[in-house]
């Protein structure tokens, strides 16, 4: 048996919606497409600790506005991710970037096209993404349809867990509300596919 698109989405949806705590839902991920599919590197993505860089995560994003505060009119964040081929070798890596943006429609994606708060540290490379990144490509190497979904189920599950817990617990709200009572977020692939998150209120 194999992975099916639908039903991976479907199950990563339902894990956020019930908002788990980092580890816990990246457990119920990685047992679920156990479930679907024998395979002899379940252990390996299951022992990667995917919090251990969110301190790192925190630290980018308080920083990105203690130095370019927020504009007033922003009322939705969104948070890319990308692959970008690095300049010293032939592999792709995983990257994020934050943007602003004074408009929000939860059902099209198009109020990301012009963001007004474009920061200069907007880009963060999660080094502990990019493992698993690499323990992807190591397993994946010769079975092209499972890296391919793995590839891309697996790094929006690793942002949205994250990402959902600092806005619930640890971001620092007073660098955000200030004139509105709520924020937006999203994360995703530029491409199209993305996750709702926690408001941040």
């Amino acid at each position: 048996m194999s992975f099916q698109n639908d039903t991976s989405w479907d199950f990563l949806e339902s894990v956020l919606a019930s908002r788990p705590g980092p580890m816990e839902g990246w457990h119920r991920i990685i047992d679920f497409h156990e479930q679907q599919a024998v395979r002899p590197y379940w252990s390996d993505f299951r022992n990667l600790d995917i919090t251990a860089e969110r301190d790192a995560i925190l630290d980018w994003w308080h920083g990105v506005l203690r130095e370019e505060p927020l504009p007033e009119s922003v009322v939705a964040f969104w948070l890319g991710l990308f692959k970008f081929m690095e300049a010293t070798g032939n592999e792709e890596s995983y990257s994020l970037y934050l943007v602003g943006c004074e408009r929000y429609n939860p059902d099209q994606m198009d109020w990301t096209a012009d963001p007004v708060y474009e920061p200069e540290g907007r880009y963060f490379i999660p080094e502990q993404l990019n493992r698993l990144g690499a323990l992807l490509r190591l397993h994946e190497i010769d079975n092209h349809d499972d890296y391919c979904l793995l590839d891309w189920i697996l790094p929006l599950a690793w942002c949205a867990l994250i990402l959902d817990d600092l806005i619930r617990h640890h971001l620092d709200k007073t660098l955000l509300l200030r004139s509105q009572n709520r924020l937006f977020v999203q994360v995703g692939f530029d491409d199209g596919d993305y996750l709702y998150l926690s408001a941040i209120e």
